[in-house]
């Protein structure tokens, strides 16, 4: 199963109530939603006209995150984000951190690029068209951060899929460690030599299990 068919597979099933895309470019994926929807990406190139319940920001993240609030924009705080945009772990986290600020005890952050089929593919630098980066490495600090979430992966082909529940968004945690992690990230204290041992590490779910979890998301 593709990402676009795995993305699919839990719109259909989990039926959010809202969703938000980091990293829509061309909105294959952002076009899956049939909910109110918020789009984000500086480079914005949209293959499709834009549906009257969605709201596109030509901006990074950062930037989004700094001078908007989801939840005036939706009139309630997210149900599903997919995390999509820089490849790069550090992005990824800040993506994640901000997200669980305007979260509710029913939202869920799915991370592309977090099971990379090769381990040329999990580079700080682009290697080929499969290039998923060292997102990888935002679960890990997850795990070792906050092991009050729940990290499911998804065996998606060439790029995995990571669901996260159990969001706080009253927990300063990753924020107050931010730095310090940073460095890490930088100093490939979270880097792993094969990526391989992640499928052991986060018990790599088949993807013909997507469906069923996904229905159990649901708010």
């Amino acid at each position: 199963m593709m990402y676009l068919d795995a993305l699919e597979t839990v719109h259909k099933n989990m039926k959010p109530k809202n969703y938000l895309e980091i990293g829509c470019r061309f909105g294959d994926s952002l076009s899956l939603a049939k909910c109110d929807s918020i789009g984000i990406d500086p480079n914005m190139r949209l293959k499709y006209d834009k549906p009257d319940n969605m709201t596109l920001f030509d901006i990074t993240s950062d930037d989004y995150f700094e001078k908007q609030k989801t939840k005036k924009i939706f009139g309630s705080r997210f149900h599903l984000a997919y995390v999509d945009g820089m490849h790069l772990a550090e992005y990824a986290l800040r993506d994640f951190i901000n997200l669980e600020k305007e979260s509710k005890k029913s939202s869920v952050v799915l991370f592309d690029d977090i099971l990379p089929r090769r381990t040329e593919y999990a580079g700080r630098k682009p290697a080929s068209a499969a290039w998923c980066g060292d997102v990888y490495k935002v679960l890990r600090v997850l795990k070792q951060y906050r092991p009050d979430l729940t990290i499911n992966v998804f065996d998606v082909a060439v790029k995995g899929l990571g669901v996260v529940t159990g969001l706080d968004r009253k927990s300063t945690v990753l924020e107050d460690n931010y730095e310090k992690i940073e460095i890490g990230i930088l100093a490939d204290h979270f880097t792993v030599s094969d990526v391989k041992v992640l499928r052991d590490e986060f018990s790599v779910r088949p993807v013909d299990e997507l469906a069923k979890f996904a229905k159990s998301l649901r708010a």
